[in-house]
């Protein structure tokens, strides 16, 4: 084997290294800033229905202060009936939510961000949009936590 051959493989095999470290940088930062959407999704999702549980994984925990499975449901579900849109909701009607986040910016440090999203919240045909509604993320103990109130959002000004 001669050097030339010898050279050409050990820069091949130190760009195929840098390229694998690359890859897995981006493929961490995806799965970093990714992890804001669900985030958002799962905490209008967990509004929308009421979910005690999945709100708990996604929020603060001084939010939640005072409020149990039950309560929870039952504080949302009357949020939304407070809105003309679903003033006359049956109870059988699902209230769903679709999220689309507009923007994410970093808030200072790695693991502050500040996100706005249009949100819709629709049943039974009806519709309650909110957009460029602002939220607040912390990155802590590998998850993302919302930094909003969820009593904000039936407070909000609907478009």
């Amino acid at each position: 084997m001669n050097k030339t051959t010898a050279s050409h493989k050990t820069a091949g095999k130190i760009f195929a290294a840098f390229t694998i470290l690359i890859l897995l940088a981006v493929l961490a930062l995806s799965w970093y800033i990714g992890g804001q959407k669900r985030a958002a999704e799962k905490y209008f999702a967990s509004i929308a229905s009421g979910n005690y549980k999945d709100m708990s994984k996604v929020i603060m925990p001084a939010y939640l202060d005072g409020f149990d499975t039950d309560s929870f449901r039952e504080e949302c579900r009357s949020g939304f009936e407070k809105m003309p849109v679903f003033s006359d909701l049956d109870t059988g009607n699902i209230i769903s939510s679709r999220v689309k986040i507009t923007e994410s910016r970093m808030n200072g440090d790695p693991g502050s961000w500040i996100c706005t999203a249009d949100v819709d919240f629709y049943s039974d045909g009806k519709v309650m949009s909110f957009d460029n509604l602002g939220l607040y993320l912390d990155f802590s103990g590998g998850k993302w936590l919302i930094d909003l109130d969820f009593k904000e959002i039936t407070g909000s000004d609907p478009v």
